[in-house]
């Protein structure tokens, strides 16, 4: 469950880095096709984030001299990356249930007020998340966590280049 859930939080961040990668880029009135395309490009490249990651912790439980416990150690450390993650992915969640009422005020406010600051704030979340696990572990799990978190610090970047002029 550990697995799955880190994996869904990775997903979400990615359809929203796609989401941010496009913003303000399109002079369209209805922009849902144009947003959704957007969301699934970055879940699309979240999906080959998670891919490098899974690949990398792969190679570290294959190869250790008991892969049971340390597939075990390496969830009971993901729980600790969701401890960090959850909460912020919860504010996030709130914010964008307010975001659905339909008044510009609102909506110009969170704007300003939370996803800006979120955007400023998910890189340290991220790699706060990592470390947070990192500290408590072997150099093997803090190796992974870093991995994942670059993997998934690179997917707006990776996405944002295909709405470059």
């Amino acid at each position: 469950m550990t697995a799955l859930a880190l994996c869904l939080l990775a997903l979400t961040d990615a359809g929203l880095s796609g989401f941010r990668a496009a913003a303000g880029r399109n002079a369209a009135v209805d922009k849902r096709a144009y947003y959704r395309t957007a969301v699934l490009r970055g879940m699309a490249t979240g999906g080959v984030a998670l891919g490098v990651i899974g690949i990398v912790i792969g190679a570290v439980v294959l190869l250790a001299s008991d892969p049971v416990d340390r597939y075990r150690m390496f969830v009971a450390h993901g729980q600790t990356m969701l401890a960090v993650y959850v909460p912020f992915a919860t504010f996030v969640a709130a914010a964008f249930a307010l975001y659905t009422i339909r008044s510009v005020d609102l909506r110009s406010m969170l704007s300003t007020i939370v996803f800006g600051p979120i955007t400023l704030l998910r890189p340290l979340v991220i790699v706060g998340g990592a470390f947070a696990t990192g500290v408590t572990a072997g150099a093997d799990v803090l190796l992974a966590a870093l991995t994942a978190a670059a993997c998934m610090l690179a997917v707006e970047p990776i996405v944002g280049r295909y709405y470059v002029d």
